[in-house]
C-alpha cells in the first residue's frame, strides 16, 4: 500500500486566508481602541497629582513677601495656562526633558502643586483657580478647575478631560469624586 502526500487543495487555503481575515477585521480596531484607551491614563493620573497637589498646598500656610506679611493659612496658587500651549503634532509625545524649564512645569505655580512631566507625556494641562483674589490668595468661595487636552491621533480634534474642586464660602476644599470626559478617544 501506497500512500501519496498532498498538499493543501486551492478551497482549504482560501478558507485559512478568509478566517484570519475576519480575525484581523476584529482584532485591529480593537486593539487601536485598547491602544487609546490606555494613553488616556495619563490624563487620569497627572490630574490626580495635580489634585492632590492642591490639596496638600491648600493645608499649608503660606504668607505675602514684605515687612507687613499677610499669613493665609487657606490659600492655592493662580491660575495656569495651558502648559505645554498646544498638544503635540500627529498625536506624538513631547519629551519631557523640554519641558522642564520655568516656562513651562518649572513655572512657580506648577512648582507649588508638586506637578511636573518626569516621563514623556501627550496631553497639555491647565490649573484655573476662579476663587483667586486680588490680594495674592483666594479668599473667596469659587471653583477650581484641572484640565488635560490631548490629540492622541493626531486628526486635529482634542479630548478633554477635567475635574473640578470647590472652595466653600466656609473655607473647606472639595472636590469631584470623578472627572468629566469629552471624547476621551476621539
Amino acid at each position: 500500500m501506497t500512500f501519496r502526500h498532498r498538499g493543501f487543495t486551492l478551497i482549504e487555503l482560501m478558507i485559512v486566508v478568509a478566517i484570519l481575515g475576519i480575525l484581523a477585521a476584529v482584532a485591529i480596531p480593537a486593539f487601536v481602541k485598547y491602544m487609546a484607551r490606555a494613553k488616556t491614563s495619563e490624563a487620569n493620573q497627572s490630574l490626580k497629582a495635580i489634585h492632590d497637589g492642591a490639596i496638600a498646598y491648600y493645608g499649608g500656610h503660606h504668607a505675602t513677601s514684605g515687612v507687613d506679611a499677610v499669613l493665609y493659612a487657606k490659600c492655592l496658587p493662580s491660575s495656569v495656562g495651558w502648559t505645554p500651549s498646544a498638544p503635540p503634532d500627529g498625536g506624538q509625545k513631547f519629551p519631557a526633558e523640554d519641558y522642564q524649564g520655568s516656562d513651562h512645569f518649572g513655572d512657580q505655580r506648577w512648582v507649588a502643586l508638586s506637578f511636573g512631566m518626569g516621563d514623556d507625556f501627550y496631553y497639555v494641562y491647565s490649573f484655573d483657580n476662579q476663587a483667586y483674589g486680588a490680594s495674592g490668595c483666594n479668599i473667596l468661595s469659587g471653583t477650581v478647575v484641572l484640565q488635560a487636552r490631548g490629540d492622541l491621533d493626531g486628526d486635529d480634534e482634542t479630548s478633554l478631560f477635567q475635574r473640578y474642586m470647590e472652595i466653600s464660602s466656609e473655607g473647606g476644599l472639595h472636590a469631584t469624586g470623578g472627572y468629566y470626559k469629552t471624547d476621551p478617544l476621539e
